[in-house]
């Protein structure tokens, strides 16, 4: 496959067509800082590519698609537990996505990943927001063009390539504008995944634990140390 860099746009932004059975598929790669986007891999995707390091659902679901449409939705988010015994570093995310309005300056998408330490799934509700790994602690904000459900990823590099510690549990967030609906993450309708749950609001959806995002997440095995988390400690 040969990739074809288009003059009239930055350099870390390019195309690639690929012919798939005799059908062209346009794929966008765009770099959000250290996090580079790329949609269209695969609308109606029954399954994963590769080995996912974890997986909240065996295939991609698309039972309910949620966006921040709700007048007080902020966040949707997704826990996911790391075996113990070796840690990791994160290389991509792959979200089962589609439909909305696309972003744009009043309809943001901002990508976070906490750190909550060693607990045990699929507690807590909320989960804590101390431990943003991405964006120097900021997240890192993305666009996203309306695309048909499917394969939706994330590519992690420098600063945002971080160490998934053995024994933790993460939240994988985004986070944008209440009222809006720049892109749909689709969730199951029952627990799937006993290593976590979906949140709205950083607080369970129906106030359950029984509920997954489609999620898959990849890495490698390192030596490297995760970095310390913060936590609250109460004396009583």
């Amino acid at each position: 496959m040969k990739v074809k860099k288009n003059k009239a746009m930055p350099l870390k932004n390019f195309f690639c067509i690929l012919l798939f059975g005799g059908a062209l598929q346009l794929i966008e790669a765009v770099a959000f800082g250290d996090i580079t986007v790329q949609q269209n891999l695969g609308a109606g995707a029954t399954s994963w590519p590769g080995t996912p390091l974890i997986s909240t659902t065996s295939t991609p679901d698309s039972t309910v698609g949620e966006s921040f449409s709700g007048t007080t939705t902020t966040s949707l988010g997704q826990t996911f537990t790391l075996a113990a015994g070796n840690n990791y570093t994160l290389q991509t995310v792959y979200l089962n996505a589609g439909g909305g309005t696309g972003t744009s300056s009043s309809a943001t998408i901002t990508v976070n990943l906490y750190d909550l330490g060693a607990i045990t799934a699929p507690n807590p509700s909320p989960y804590s927001t101390n431990n943003n790994l991405l964006g120097g602690g900021s997240g890192v904000a993305i666009t996203y063009t309306t695309q048909t459900t499917g394969l939706l990823k994330l590519e992690f590099t420098g600063t945002d390539q971080v160490t998934l510690g053995a024994g933790h549990m993460y939240a994988f967030e985004i986070a944008g504008v209440s009222g809006t609906s720049p892109m749909n993450w689709y969730r199951t309708g029952s627990d799937l995944y006993a290593g976590g749950a979906a949140y709205r609001n950083r607080g369970w959806i129906n106030g359950g634990s029984a509920r997954d995002f489609s999620l898959a997440v990849y890495g490698i095995v390192t030596t490297n140390q995760p970095a310390p988390v913060n936590c609250t400690v109460n004396a009583a």
